[in-house]
């Protein structure tokens, strides 16, 4: 959440890289923290449309991950109200994408998930609700991975 506002801001300065970020060196894109090459973690999950989302869907993008559960009443309808907000200034472009993930993919089934974009009104192509099983969506490598690249990323730009 904390970094919607900065996002905004470097896309509305036109404040981005001026490289070609598609003919990066590695297939998919890294964070480069303390001299470390860090990325989010290889998925492949279901989206709210049924079809199977992995990280090749996001090559070339900027996007931002979030975790949640439609059932949640607290948190995540804030995040999700931020995210909008990510989709209103973004949604239309190519080259910008969200992913949610599910923690509670038992009840988060994909006719869930669209339900809940729906009540969203989210009309981005590029904005995923995803799930899969529980013990892929809890594996450490995937969970824990992503929030520790995005917390070490956050620490680096506060």
């Amino acid at each position: 959440i904390i970094f919607i506002p900065r996002i905004i801001n470097r896309f509305q300065q036109s404040s981005m890289v001026d490289t070609n970020r598609l003919s990066a060196p590695m297939p998919l894109s890294f964070i480069e923290l303390n001299g470390e090459r860090k990325r989010v973690p290889d998925f492949v999950f279901t989206n709210q449309d049924e079809r199977l989302i992995s990280n090749e869907d996001y090559l070339g993008k900027v996007y931002v991950i979030e975790f949640f559960f439609t059932t949640c009443p607290t948190i995540c309808p804030i995040m999700n109200a931020n995210m909008k907000r990510l989709e209103a200034a973004f949604g239309n472009r190519d080259d910008f994408g969200i992913a949610s993930f599910t923690i509670d993919p038992e009840k988060d089934t994909p006719e869930q998930l669209k339900r809940y974009a729906e009540n969203l009104d989210v009309f981005s192509q590029n904005w995923h609700f995803l799930t899969g099983n529980v013990s892929t969506i809890y594996e450490p490598r995937q969970a824990r991975d992503i929030e520790r690249v995005l917390f070490e990323c956050h620490l680096t730009i506060s």
